[in-house]
């Protein structure tokens, strides 16, 4: 549904076919290579080297294993060749994009295709997992532009809200290919978006307020009033142009002036969430 309804809004994203069972590979039509993905999961899970096939054997083989072993209709998708981006988008009326960063492959396995599997995600003694560094991510203006364009489209397309991660990948001719669209991606301190946020100028405890000032805002602007407590300076605007470099807005919350009394913890995961944001490596 999300494949449609970016076609249909005119974001580029690589041609895909849903298949709900082997019989349809006989009459898949897009060009090879393709890439096979269980349709109903996240954080590569069903992804692997070989779910980038070749030929129409390779295809039914990839397929065969979402059916049987994740019990789910596989999407099949014309695999891009080329830089894997992540565009962190942040506010609303519309996003601001933050700096983005990509995956190094250039220590993935000669023979491996450049993608981040669920071993490259989850398993550090994997070659894929040395293989997928991410990076800092430099463009020249007008890709830049042209990427974070796309990414925006993608964002209201699907009616995205407040912040979201869109991944990209940018083929050789510099067109930017929607390949997942992420509306509460992870952003834990350290992982993928957090970073972003950094690059553009926020610490960690700044960004999360952001989001929930930029919640706010949005109420306001579709529900037409102020809460009573509210004013210009106590809740900044979140449509400010986040640039590289540039500071952090100065917030007046408990958040900003430090820890508060002592009581019950927010959360008693938190061990478990640091854990599991060290694990994925803040991706």
């Amino acid at each position: 549904r999300a494949k449609i309804l970016l076609r249909a809004c005119g974001v580029p994203t690589p041609e895909a076919v849903v298949m709900a069972d082997e019989s349809a590979v006989r009459s898949c039509r897009l060009p090879f290579p393709l890439i096979v993905k269980p349709t109903r999961e996240d954080a590569s899970v069903g992804i692997s080297s070989a779910s980038v096939v070749h030929d129409p054997s390779a295809l039914s083989e990839a397929v065969r294993r979402v059916l049987t072993g994740l019990q789910q209709p596989a999407l099949v998708e014309r695999y891009i060749e080329g830089r894997e981006l992540y565009v962190s988008l942040l506010g609303n009326f519309p996003p601001e994009a933050l700096p983005m960063h990509e995956i190094d492959f250039s220590a993935m396995p000669a023979g491996l295709p450049r993608i981040v599997s669920y071993s490259g995600k989850w398993e550090p003694s994997s070659p894929e997992f040395v293989g997928t560094q991410p990076k800092r991510c430099l463009l020249e203006e007008s890709v830049r532009a042209r990427v974070v364009r796309a990414a925006r489209e993608a964002f209201e397309a699907l009616e995205l809200r407040d912040y979201g991660r869109v991944d990209v990948r940018l083929a050789a001719d510099n067109t930017p290919y929607i390949i997942d669209v992420n509306p509460n991606c992870d952003i834990t301190d350290g992982a993928g978006f957090s970073r972003a946020a950094g690059y553009g100028g926020l610490d960690y405890p700044t960004l999360v307020e952001r989001v929930c000032l930029i919640a706010l805002e949005r109420h306001h602007h579709v529900h037409g009033h102020r809460t009573p407590d509210s004013s210009s300076d106590s809740v900044p605007t979140a449509a400010t142009e986040l640039r590289e470099g540039a500071a952090a807005p100065v917030l007046r919350s408990r958040a900003a002036r430090g820890p508060g009394p002592k009581g019950r913890p927010l959360s008693t995961r938190r061990g478990k969430v640091r854990a599991r944001a060290d694990r994925r490596r803040a991706r």
